[in-house]
């Protein structure tokens, strides 16, 4: 039940300016909620625009991750987990010098990350929808699906956000293991091990005497 209104001394409700206090409340809920509105719609294109300035900025580096990345969704979301809480107990033991570069570090991690996943997202939204999406259509539709099923209370909160933050960071870190592994690769395959080294270059023929 309604709580009751405070009564004026006439008997009548309570007024604040020319307005019962009821009806004040009621506004003051309608402008919070307003706010919110434009502060979700707000986050929702900023994010959007942010990943396509990524894009833009480094577009080799996130079509690399697309291609490269095969890992499972549930391993990419494992590693992601460990290596924050590595990364954030690394912080606590040393002191915040260190969080100068985790934060940025797991922040790029994370942007990247969004983008690989926001385009897996699109991708199979495209699947049901049909017809041929462009990159930056698939990534705006899966960030837009992303983002506001992040806003549903408690399941959106608690493991929207959180799974998908974790999926994207584990994402661009197995990226950087497979070119880790690939540059050791490629040196062992140039040079065999047990190879005798090649011989060094002949010195060049002394000049012919004149008479």
């Amino acid at each position: 039940a309604d709580p009751p209104h405070p009564e004026g001394p006439d008997g009548g409700d309570a007024e604040i300016g020319n307005r019962p206090i009821h009806v004040h409340q009621a506004r003051e809920r309608e402008d919070q909620a307003t706010a919110i509105l434009l502060l979700a719609t707000l986050l929702l294109f900023s994010g959007f625009a942010l990943l396509m300035l990524v894009v833009a900025l480094a577009p080799d580096v996130t079509a690399s991750i697309m291609t490269e990345v095969r890992a499972s969704f549930l391993k990419r979301f494992l590693v992601g987990v460990a290596n924050t809480l590595f990364l954030f107990v690394l912080v606590k033991i040393t002191g915040n010098a260190l969080a100068i570069l985790v934060v940025p570090f797991l922040v790029l991690l994370l942007l990247f990350g969004l983008i690989v996943l926001s385009d897996e997202v699109g991708r199979r939204i495209q699947r049901i929808s049909g017809g041929e999406w462009s990159r930056v259509q698939r990534i705006g539709a899966g960030w837009a699906t992303l983002y506001l099923a992040s806003w549903f209370p408690a399941v959106g909160w608690f493991v929207v956000a959180p799974v998908a933050a974790f999926t994207a960071v584990g994402t661009v870190l197995l990226w950087l293991l497979t070119l880790r592994s690939r540059r050791a690769t490629a040196g062992t395959a140039a040079t065999p091990p047990g190879a005798p080294p090649s011989p060094p270059p002949a010195p060049p023929n002394p000049p012919n005497p004149t008479s």
